[in-house]
């Protein structure tokens, strides 16, 4: 069987053969289809998980905010407690915004690891159709 190329090189042409593209496109249309498919569900995966992440950035920098609003309203309540004598008391009112500036601070640090995954959003996909394009020249 001869293809479209070994026709050209016979006859010696040059240029644009719209025989040869509908040649490698009847060939491999129906493994072409396929992988758009399979790269198409892939992609949806990855938008699903990457969708999480992001609602989880939201919910930690939403709950941040909050703590580090309780830290400053318990902070403001100790300071203003200050002028009575209650020793144990003062001690709960101080614990109160330590405890929630770490609460915060621990946000802040799960923020950054969610975010530094985003760095690698759809790579699994990019490597995926990069290695089937590769595999589709190959066989055609």
């Amino acid at each position: 069987m001869s293809t479209p190329e070994m026709e050209n090189a016979n006859t010696g042409s040059v240029g644009f053969d719209p025989a040869r593209w509908l040649w490698l496109l009847d060939k491999a249309s129906p493994q072409l289809i396929t992988q758009l498919g399979l790269h198409g569900q892939l992609m949806h995966l990855e938008w699903q998980q990457e969708k999480r992440r992001l609602q989880w950035i939201m919910l930690y920098s939403v709950l941040s905010i909050s703590f580090v609003f309780l830290a400053f309203l318990f902070a403001g309540f100790a300071l203003l407690y200050l002028n009575r004598n209650n020793e144990s008391f003062t001690l709960f009112i101080w614990t109160l915004p330590v405890f929630f500036t770490l609460l915060a601070t621990a946000c802040f640090f799960i923020i950054q690891r969610l975010g530094k995954k985003g760095q690698s959003a759809f790579s699994t996909s990019y490597q995926e159709l990069k290695t089937d394009l590769q595999l589709l020249r190959r066989q055609v």
